[in-house]
């Protein structure tokens, strides 16, 4: 599927090998007003380069987004335009990044 970029990261991390609840990949969407929607990515894998996974997702989904740091837990948070999720997921799933049973996926 992406062959112009060199890696995300691509071998699964050993503590993603057994899900528990601090494992998981949530992928969110936040409701901003009537039609105007943000799309929530916690829990990604320390060794991923955050910054050129946002990258590839604002340019093939032709979004904006950013991260952002959460105050709770000093976790990075992933931040898409519009409801992105099911693409994100796929994306995941198939370059290896996260297992599909570490994926959880929320909202309607």
């Amino acid at each position: 599927m992406v062959d112009s970029i060199v890696s995300f990261g691509s071998n699964l991390p050993n503590d993603f090998e057994e899900p528990t609840s601090t494992n998981y990949v949530h992928i969110r969407i936040q409701q901003r007003n009537n039609r105007k929607c943000l799309t929530l990515i916690e829990g990604m894998p320390a060794d991923i380069d955050l910054k050129k996974v946002l990258r590839y997702f604002k340019k093939t989904f032709s979004c904006n987004g950013t991260i952002v740091n959460n105050e709770e837990n000093d976790e990075k948070i992933i931040q898409l335009t519009g409801d992105n999720r099911s693409q994100v997921a796929e994306f995941l799933k198939e370059e290896c990044i996260v297992p599909e049973d570490c994926i959880k996926i929320h909202g309607h």
